[in-house]
């Protein structure tokens, strides 16, 4: 009697899966402790005692051999009884579903595009399920009003767990909504739930136009890509700064309908060929930032340097409300101007005639005019040329880092290898001190000469040659033929007996080959590419070409290419079974580029990849001590994904998959499907 009570507890008691799984542990094992909770025999069966062992049949949690032992004393004897059966684990309660319409709290308009995420109770997170909603009524039989729903879009099977959850809901043009509870859910029925959002207050628009004051009437300027106009509220940076515009509009979201102060201001203007018409420094006359709606007042063109330039909460005064449009008109004034002349001539004093002229601000900065030089000197080696008045925009203080920067080019004859000619560009120094002009005020002119040393060039060349052979280490020997042999630029292929030769063409004369230690390339399709400098196959590689000689090479080795077979099998967690339908990708470790990409069309739950490029290095490689190759570790990762439900089911990962030539690796991947057992 009491073995057959005891069999009917434990069966009773692992109706509920959490106790299925501590059954034969503590509070689980016929001591009447929770959660299980197993009767007191001890007045019913006065003298007996019980125990329960539980062990997992054949290494599976899904069955259990139940071992009951009752023991008692018997005309002084010790008696014992003893009972097994198997028991399997109950199966989960069925998923259920949540439906629902969410609506704008203002028209009671559907709302597409909603985030609508389920979580524990109380707080929502982390996000268990999700589903989106649209703006369109979902067909159901029951003419329920619903658009959105969990169920799984491409079979309608539920997928919620049954019990208690909260929900979220987020939408960019919506206020957040949530935590909230929701009804709860129970096993194989849907629960409903409708909610309103509310639409967020319009985007503000603040418009900045710059005008020249110059100009008459004052105009719309342009404000190239040099230059930064930029939003703050409360000294703090709003949004990213704008820029190469006519018109600058600044859109600005409000979170409530509040209507808020910002401060615009520029940097760098003067790159753009404006500043500010006030000064903010001592020894100059302009602010070459710009402009800020802080320092100048409205339809001014003066400005208060006193003020900081970004604002803050007592001088922020371009003043937007939710869904308006307000527009600022920034006057500023074009940069002042300088007149640079010389002669551009060579190195022995000869004039240079049609020298392109460059000009730079004190900083290096391209000058802002052009691109294209700035000027040309005549037939007689003069120039004359238009700049910035540098020192009207940047304290000198007799600091000639703060003058500009100028310089001539033109071309002069350069041989190179193979005794080629060519032009080649040669300027004048372009180093401090040579390089600057000034100090450079408004209206004033400077006298600068400019020196080209200007004599002819040669480059320093030699011929090279060497062999390309198999490393003996991979199985393979003897030379390469075809190989493509790179040097410092130039291609050759090897012969039969794996040699190449770099010289000048037929006709030609000289040398082929820049002197020094040139890169040096080889590859051929099916071996891995070398590279003197070093690469992920390859340690560097010391070589040297002197000049006027044939240079013999070091002979080169290469190492073949190897493939294997990656087999990639898919399975669920808890059941142990294929899973159909998933999506595999094989991705490079070192670069996360893809190598391979496959669905598992056929729903076997399983990929293969024949002809997997193996793993770097190669096991003959990894054992080769004479530093030749590179053996940093170059494997595989595997992610998988399942596109029936790829919210609720996270992705399979493996790291360093290692595949070896003609060898099949297996990988299992284990995914966690909600809902199967």
């Amino acid at each position: 009697n009491l073995l057959r009570k005891s069999q009917e507890e434990v069966r009773r008691v692992s109706q509920s899966p959490a106790n299925y799984a501590i059954l034969g542990t503590a509070g689980c094992d016929f001591q009447g402790a929770p959660p299980c909770n197993f009767d007191d025999i001890s007045a019913d069966f006065p003298g007996y005692a019980r125990t329960l062992t539980v062990t997992n049949e054949s290494g599976s949690a899904s069955f259990k051999r139940i071992l009951v032992d009752v023991t008692w004393t018997e005309l002084g004897a010790p008696q014992n009884l003893q009972s097994v059966l198997l028991l399997a684990r109950p199966p989960d309660p069925l998923p259920g579903n949540l439906v629902g319409a969410v609506t704008d709290g203002d028209t009671g308009d559907f709302i597409a595009g909603v985030q609508i995420d389920l979580g524990p109770p109380s707080t929502g997170t982390p996000v268990s399920y999700s589903a989106a909603s649209i703006d369109t009524i979902i067909p159901r039989a029951d003419a329920l009003i619903t658009n959105y729903d969990f169920s799984s879009v491409e079979t309608g099977q539920f997928r919620i767990e049954p019990g208690s959850w909260t929900l979220r809901a987020t939408h960019s043009s919506y206020e957040d909504f949530g935590p909230i509870d929701v009804p709860d859910i129970a096993s194989n029925s849907e629960a409903v739930f409708n909610f309103t959002m509310t639409p967020k207050p319009q985007d503000g628009h603040l418009i900045i136009e710059f005008h020249n004051i110059l100009a008459s009437p004052p105009s719309a300027v342009p404000i190239n890509n040099q230059a930064r106009v930029s939003l703050y509220n409360d000294g703090a940076q709003v949004g990213s700064s704008l820029h190469s515009n006519t018109t600058f509009d600044f859109t600005i979201p409000f979170d409530d309908a509040n209507s808020e102060e910002f401060t615009v201001a520029t940097s760098d203007l003067y790159k753009a060929g404006y500043v500010g018409n006030f000064s903010c420094e001592p020894s100059v006359t302009y602010a070459r930032d710009g402009w800020s709606s802080a320092v100048v007042p409205q339809g001014s063109s003066a400005g208060n340097c006193g003020r900081p330039w970004i604002g803050n909460p007592g001088l922020d005064r371009l003043e937007v409300g939710p869904g308006e449009t307000k527009t600022e008109i920034a006057l500023v004034t074009p940069v002042p101007t300088a007149t640079v002349i010389g002669i551009v001539m060579d190195h022995t004093a000869k004039p240079i005639p049609n020298a392109e002229l460059y000009v730079r601000w004190p900083n290096g900065n391209r000058y802002y005019l052009s691109t294209a030089p700035a000027g040309y000197s005549d037939a007689f080696g003069r120039y004359s040329i238009s700049v910035p008045a540098a020192q009207s925009l940047f304290p000198t203080v007799g600091d000639p880092s703060q003058y500009m920067i100028i310089w001539a080019s033109t071309t002069t004859k350069h041989t190179k290898c193979c005794d080629i000619e060519e032009s080649a560009v040669v300027t004048s120094p372009q180093t401090d001190p040579d390089r600057r002009v000034g100090p450079l005020v408004a209206g004033g002119v400077v006298s600068k000469n400019l020196i080209i040393t200007t004599t002819p060039t040669r480059q320093e060349c030699g011929n090279t040659t060497g062999g390309i052979f198999n490393d003996p280490l991979s199985g393979r020997s003897g030379p390469i033929d075809n190989a493509q042999v790179n040097i410092g630029g130039v291609s050759k292929w090897t012969n039969g007996a794996g040699q190449y030769l770099h010289e000048c063409e037929v006709g030609q004369t000289g040398y082929r080959i820049t002197i020094g230690s040139p890169t040096t390339l080889v590859s051929r399709g099916d071996y891995y590419d070398f590279r003197s400098t070093g690469n992920a196959y390859y340690n560097s590689f010391s070589l040297n070409v002197d000049p006027g000689q044939l240079n013999t090479i070091p002979s080169i080795r290469l190492w073949p290419k190897g493939f294997g077979t990656l087999q990639i099998n898919v399975i669920e967690k808890d059941t142990g079974l294929p899973v159909p339908g998933a999506n595999v990708e094989v991705f490079r470790s070192y670069n996360n580029s893809l190598v391979y990409e496959e669905e598992d069309l056929d729903g076997d739950g399983q990929v293969v990849v024949s002809n997997m490029e193996e793993s770097w290095p190669p096991d003959a490689v990894a054992a080769d001590t004479s530093g030749y190759y590179s053996k940093t570790p170059r494997t595989f990762n595997i992610i998988v994904s399942y596109p029936p439900d790829p919210v609720n089911v996270p992705n399979g990962t493996v790291s360093g998959v290692t595949v070896k030539q003609g060898q099949t690796t297996t990988i299992n991947v284990i995914l966690d499907i909600p809902g199967t057992f």
